[in-house]
């Protein structure tokens, strides 16, 4: 691709995804079904029912949204800020989730509100708390970059009613173009290796983002990395005002940022904002027919 031959390297980069995908047992049916059950048991939630206290002093901030999405560059524009603590992608909530409730027939079948006033939300606050807690860092903040944590919005305002959310998006065909030409580790993404899945997980992911927004208006926190790409001073000043901070020079200078980064996005968030990323699907139209006709335009 760098060589300028892309239509070559799509050809390698389908028959990696296909080869990979044909090592994976996955059925998106089982997420469009956890899809759909998580709106279920939102949908006429009041919030207010659960008073939940914060047992921690530690001010949480959870970056989440699609992989490839601009993530990484949000956490490393963030924790440049000396107040903040940038954890990169931690795995425990999903964990806590998955193994308290999904994990639990009680819960993870219901298809109303009503099950999750028997979950014990303090003590799965604690857990997360006490996990936080190995990093010993002084920083008031802290943040969680986890991508999949989008799913659980919900949760995260019932646990953590003070933490603050960061949605990273993108235009929906580079973030899709991005995803598929990448090898991502574990087995969490199973989706991204055959076109139609992955424009099927998109929507889901889409339509579910679309739902927490309007179900917990003001709550999240929306930044488009096209908009931070192309106005990046002002887009990260936005941002830290959002996370509630005064503004620190240094934050222009994430690319500086000595904190570890342990995600795909490493290369990207040790250089200055680039724009060479922008517009790439156009060279793939062919390519991605299949992809590009389930995405929104």
């Amino acid at each position: 691709e760098k060589l300028g031959n892309k239509k070559k390297a799509m050809s390698f980069i389908m028959k990696a995804n296909l080869t990979k995908r044909e090592s994976i047992n996955y059925n998106i049916n089982n997420d469009i079904s956890q899809f759909n059950n998580i709106k279920k048991q939102f949908k006429n939630i009041n919030f207010d029912n659960f008073d939940v206290k914060e047992s921690t002093d530690k001010k949480i901030i959870f970056i989440l949204g699609m992989p490839r999405s601009g993530s990484t560059l949000v956490e490393q524009i963030i924790s440049s800020h000396s107040k903040i603590y940038g954890a990169g992608e931690l795995p425990v909530l999903q964990s806590i989730i998955k193994n308290n409730i999904f994990n639990n027939s009680e819960y993870a079948n219901s298809s109303n509100s009503n099950s999750l006033f028997n979950v014990d939300f303090k003590n799965l606050q604690e857990q997360y708390i006490k996990f936080l807690s190995f990093f010993k860092n002084t920083e008031k903040f802290i943040t969680d970059k986890n991508p999949s944590n989008f799913l659980w919005i919900g949760f995260i305002k019932i646990m953590f009613p003070n933490a603050k959310i960061i949605h990273s998006h993108r235009a929906a065909r580079e973030n899709c173009l991005s995803i598929y030409k990448n090898l991502f580790p574990g087995s969490d993404s199973a989706w991204c290796y055959d076109q139609t899945e992955l424009g099927q997980y998109y929507n889901l992911y889409k339509d579910l983002m679309n739902f927490w927004n309007d179900l917990l208006p003001n709550y999240i926190y929306n930044i488009k990395y096209e908009d931070l790409v192309s106005d990046q001073e002002k887009q990260s000043k936005m941002l830290i005002e959002a996370c509630g901070l005064d503004w620190e020079e240094q934050c222009l200078n994430f690319h500086k940022n000595s904190k570890p980064i342990r995600t795909l996005s490493i290369n990207q968030a040790r250089q200055k904002i680039y724009k060479t990323s922008l517009n790439l699907s156009d060279n793939y139209n062919s390519e991605l027919k299949q992809l590009f006709s389930i995405l929104p335009a």
